[in-house]
This record gives C-alpha cells, structure tokens and sequence, in this order.
C-alpha cells in the first residue's frame, strides 16, 4: 500500500461523526418535503377528477355540504310562503259578548260554579218564584259552525233548586231537555252551521216558589259559539 493511500484512510478515519449525521438528516428532510409538496398536489387532482371519489381502491369521500336555503332553487319548499289560517276561521266568541235579539229577562255575565268546575265566561239567571221562565235569542246570521255550553244549578244555590233547559235553531228544538241540579250539569254541543237564530230557553221546576223567592242561579257555563 502507497504512502497516498495510507494519508486517505488516515483522513476519513479522523472525520468526526456528527458531520456524517447532518448529512444524512438533511438528505431525509429534503426528502420529506418533495413527498409533502407532491400529496398536496396530486390528492385535490384525484378528488376533484373522479367526482368526489377516491382514487382506485380507496374509500369514498365526505358527501358535498348540504345547499343552504340562499341556493335552493326556485320553487322549493323554502322559496314557498307560510301557511295563513283565513282570516275569521276558528275564531270563537262568548255569548255575553254578543246582543241578545229578544229576550224576556237580561242574563248577567259572572264568573260560576257548576257542580265542582268554574266557568269564568258565563251567563246566569236568578230562578225563584217570580222568575220560573226565561227565553234568551242571539243572531247566528248563517256565519258560525257550532255551538257550545254548560248548563247547571250554580253552587250558591239551595240544595233542592232543579232547572231545565232546552235549545232551539231557526225555531226547532237541537237534542233533548237537559235537567240539572246544584250536584248535576250538563254539557251542550250541536252543529249549528247555516242557521239563522239561535234561541235558549229556561225552566225553574223545583225548589223554593214562594213569591219572589230567591231560589238559586241558572247558569250557562261558557256559552260560545264558533266559526
């Protein structure tokens, strides 16, 4: 072996190991950018080229996002207006906010109690022995669908006080004679669409008659009428 050669191996012997190192590492950093740089390339042009879908033998990818309600197109049903009630359908009104047509006594407007339940909206009659009758008439004028109430004996009535009702539509009697008492009501409901007048009528038929007695109430719990 040669003096020249001897020198070399002489030299690489004594070449410190950290610079070995540092090359390589740099060698591997250089390497893992051009990899990064390239997935960041090619991965949108794979997704964007195949509709969405991965390259062969991947899985699909995410579903688009949802259209929000600006792009819908027209005619969908966001573009559509809300649904409106016509206006007067299912309006409801109480019978003590309406003008009787005839009457041969005046109901009072007062909150009662039949039988347990309070009626807050209600029309009541004073029934003794000068008071065994009473007709009240109100105006349906062919606009309201039906009719509804509570009939009883109020509960500051006397225990034995008993009070008949009946009803009539354009002057014929709707369903059977109720008969109540102070323990006892009835409820009342019948279609009364298309009809012109609506007429309730009262009897007093026991309990205290002296003259001009103050026997108890008769009471027609929330009596309404609606559309």
């Amino acid at each position: 072996m040669t003096t020249n050669d001897q020198s070399d191996r002489g030299d690489r012997q004594k070449r410190p190991l950290w610079k070995d190192v540092a090359v390589i590492a740099a060698l591997i950093t250089a390497i893992g950018g051009v990899t990064a740089a390239v997935v960041q390339v090619v991965v949108p042009i794979l997704q964007d080229g195949s509709g969405g879908q991965a390259s062969a033998g991947g899985s699909a990818s995410a579903d688009p996002p949802a259209r929000s309600p600006a792009s819908s197109p027209p005619g969908s049903p966001l573009d559509s207006p809300p649904v409106t009630v016509a206006s007067g359908a299912g309006e409801t009104r109480y019978l003590s906010e309406m003008e009787p047509t005839s009457r041969n006594t005046s109901p009072t407007e007062d909150s009662v109690t039949l039988n347990g339940q309070t009626y807050t909206n209600s029309l009541t009659l004073r029934v003794g022995g000068c008071k065994q009758k009473a007709t009240v008439t109100y105006a349906l004028n062919r606009e309201w669908r039906s009719f509804h109430t509570v009939v009883g004996v109020t509960s500051d009535s006397q225990p034995d006080t008993e009070i008949y009702y009946k009803f009539f539509v354009d002057n014929r009697q709707i369903g059977p004679e109720r008969k109540t008492s102070k323990f006892k009501s009835e409820p009342v409901d019948f279609d009364v669409s298309n009809m012109q007048e609506l007429e309730m009528r009262m009897s007093f038929v026991k309990g205290d008659m002296g003259l001009c007695s103050h026997a108890g109430r008769a009471a027609w719990g929330e009596a309404t009428v609606t559309r």
